[in-house]
């Protein structure tokens, strides 16, 4: 927690000072199995290309704070500090539902959806549709973080309901074949395993 402080702190800071004349660049790092790193040298690194200085390899050691929570805003690492500290209070845990309930009723539909979509909805929750989630998407994107998507359902459907609606998910409406793409494919299609879903 100390290091998310310190990195809002250096945030802060970087935006006051930040100029465009001095560009910034990261030093392209390979990771090996151990956490030993290899740093190529200066000569190397100015045959980088302009993607590869964008997509440099991600930290799997995770100490590194500045570079684990660069993909992140300020106001969103704010946020996740707020929704944290919240989670770890015990009162809020064990009572959250009867504490939802009467927020709900105090503040009404349109005051408690807009609260919960900057706290814990907003800090939890990609967005509410597949149009809502593309911008954060292709942002996380940017910095060569990958998104793993999970649909959840909160409301009582019937079965067929149910699989009706993530076959239509898994499928996006405007996406024309993919042979018309220019793509050949030489696979046997899989069948959707029931089991999971």
């Amino acid at each position: 927690m100390a290091n998310v402080l310190k990195l809002i702190r250096k945030r802060n800071l970087l935006l006051i000072s930040h100029s465009r004349k001095h560009p910034l660049y990261s030093v392209q790092t390979f990771y090996k199995s151990t956490l030993g790193a290899e740093i190529k040298d200066a000569e190397s690194l100015s045959k980088l290309t302009q993607d590869e200085r964008k997509q440099n390899k991600l930290d799997l050691t995770f100490g590194n704070a500045e570079e684990a929570f660069r993909s992140k805003k300020t106001i969103e690492l704010v946020r996740a500090l707020f929704v944290f500290n919240l989670c770890s209070v015990e009162f809020l845990v064990k009572n959250n539902i009867e504490i939802l309930k009467w927020s709900r009723r105090l503040l009404g539909k349109t005051l408690f959806t807009t609260l919960m979509k900057g706290t814990f909805y907003g800090h939890f929750v990609a967005g509410e549709d597949q149009i809502a989630i593309r911008p954060l998407v292709s942002r996380n994107q940017q910095f060569g973080v990958k998104s793993i998507l999970d649909y959840s359902v909160e409301e009582d459907l019937s079965s067929k309901q149910a699989k009706e609606a993530e076959a239509k998910g898994c499928v996006p409406e405007n996406q024309p074949p993919l042979e018309e793409l220019g793509y050949k494919d030489d696979h046997p299609q899989h069948p959707e395993q029931k089991r999971f879903g």
